[in-house]
């Protein structure tokens, strides 16, 4: 069942945003996975990729659609000082189902203090149920997710909320090309997911989706070790030609589970956020 998370917090102390970029989200994602089931942590962060995601740390809001705060534009500074008491808030993704009773658990009673490299952040709440002032917080089974996906919908938006990178022979490729996003999403289904894909999908999608607008920026992530060139902004998907209504709901579903697994690499590390306009 995958689940995603909003946590509200504050810092105790004025704090600086670069504490909470790259590694650093990792590391408290890890920190909270602990919390939740410290038996179960280690199987997840084996898992590999996918097994969790974690936003970047928003500070009084979310990005708008256009993904402004994403990473750092080039040649823009990235130092960001955050007043003891701002309200932020940071998002959580889990796609396994052993976390489920853990969450249920921790959400009805979230009060805590974070550390964060010396520095503390207090947890105010915890949501995971959508609301009209907060889409983000949400949870759904999987059987949900098919039973819901259209079966008629043939072309389709994804907003890249944060930056958003593929990785070709080892070299970054921040581009939205059908292929890349979609086989990443059939991977992270198929890894995690109890309804099986249609054999043929990453062939179908190859052959049949195209990329018909977007509208994205350039800029580069900060993962703590390096610059990672990404972008963030949005692309038109559509599925061409004729085909069956399963097909149809597949390509629907993955675009609607990208809200949970992300795309492309590093989601681990705040890349890749993603929902469906």
């Amino acid at each position: 069942m995958p689940f995603s998370i909003v946590f509200h917090c504050e810092p105790q102390k004025d704090f600086d945003s670069q504490k909470l970029k790259g590694i650093g989200l990792q590391k408290l994602a890890h920190w909270f996975l602990e919390r939740l089931n410290p038996v179960q942590v280690h199987r997840a962060i084996s898992a590999g990729k996918g097994s969790f995601t974690i936003s970047p740390f928003f500070a009084k809001r979310w990005p708008s659609q256009r993904g402004e705060f994403c990473g750092r534009e080039r040649q823009k500074s990235t130092v960001r000082l955050i007043r003891a008491g701002t309200p932020c808030r940071f998002r959580i993704t889990l796609l396994s189902d052993r976390f489920s009773e853990a969450v249920a658990n921790f959400v009805r009673n979230p009060a805590l203090v974070v550390p964060v490299n010396g520095q503390s952040i207090r947890v105010t709440h915890v949501l995971w149920t959508p609301s009209r002032s907060d889409p983000w917080p949400r949870s759904q089974t999987y059987e949900q997710l098919f039973d819901e996906a259209s079966s008629t919908c043939t072309i389709l938006r994804l907003h890249f909320v944060t930056p958003t990178m593929f990785t070709h022979h080892s070299k970054s490729v921040p581009l939205p090309n059908p292929h890349d996003v979609f086989r990443g999403l059939i991977e992270s289904w198929n890894l995690f997911a109890p309804i099986s894909l249609s054999p043929d999908l990453e062939r179908l999608i190859d052959r049949y989706v195209c990329l018909r607008e977007f509208k994205i920026s350039s800029l580069t992530y900060d993962s703590g070790h390096k610059l990672i060139p990404a972008f963030t902004g949005w692309g038109q998907f559509a599925l061409t030609g004729r085909h069956h209504e399963k097909h149809i709901r597949e390509f629907n579903l993955l675009a609607d589970f990208s809200f949970y697994c992300g795309t492309g690499n590093r989601t681990e590390i705040g890349m890749g956020v993603t929902r469906r306009l």
